[in-house]
């Protein structure tokens, strides 16, 4: 009696393998977004703790001092303190970036490379005394891509940022009001490597 059964070759068709793959594409690809968009959160998170440890610390180390400033002696115009504030143990270690021997410079949780791997002057983070650096001190950060400086500037802006933020600039602009709304940061933030000034009240 003859077999009416046919065997078949078991496997995938050529067809049946490109939708295996495609749909294992789409999964790793969404994958990848929620995975950079979790780095970037955390990144936003420790810049913003960062920055409100840093501003606390300076306060600190100027109460009841005359100004903002290496000496201490009025009136200074946008002095970088940034060398001076590691070398007496006021900024963060984990921020130090000894580009040059003699020269400390500070980054942030983005590094401090701007556009095509070019080093940043100064470093990603620098503090420059205000006016005359009675009442005020800035805070840059340099090197934020577009997405980090909306989302930066917002938080540092908002109820859980640094106490006495005065006022903030996005690249050189017109002040902006406080606090920043993630629609005005992206107006501003469109360089290809962003730089964000925040002021704050050297004494609460």
């Amino acid at each position: 009696m003859s077999s009416e059964f046919v065997c078949k070759r078991a496997g995938f068709s050529l067809l049946e393998l490109a939708i295996v793959f495609a749909i294992i594409g789409i999964v790793l690809a969404a994958l990848w977004g929620v995975v950079g968009m979790v780095r970037e959160n955390i990144k936003r998170e420790e810049a913003v703790a960062q920055m409100t440890a840093i501003v606390g610390k300076i306060r600190d180390y100027y109460a009841g001092r005359a100004c903002a400033s290496t000496n201490f002696g009025c009136p200074v115009i946008d002095t970088d303190l940034t060398n001076y504030l590691f070398r007496q143990s006021v900024l963060l270690p984990e921020q130090l970036r000894d580009r040059v021997a003699v020269l400390l410079v500070a980054d942030h949780p983005w590094g401090s490379v701007g556009a095509n791997g070019v080093l940043l002057a100064g470093g990603g983070l620098i503090v420059r005394s205000v006016g005359d650096g009675r009442d005020s001190f800035q805070v840059e950060l340099l090197g934020l891509k577009g997405s980090s400086c909306v989302a930066l500037a917002s938080a540092l802006s908002s109820a859980g940022a640094p106490k006495g933020l005065t006022g903030m600039t996005i690249n050189g602009g017109a002040g902006l009001g406080l606090p920043v709304t993630p629609e005005a940061a992206a107006v501003e933030c469109v360089a290809a490597t962003n730089r964000i000034n925040s002021v704050y009240s050297l004494r609460l």
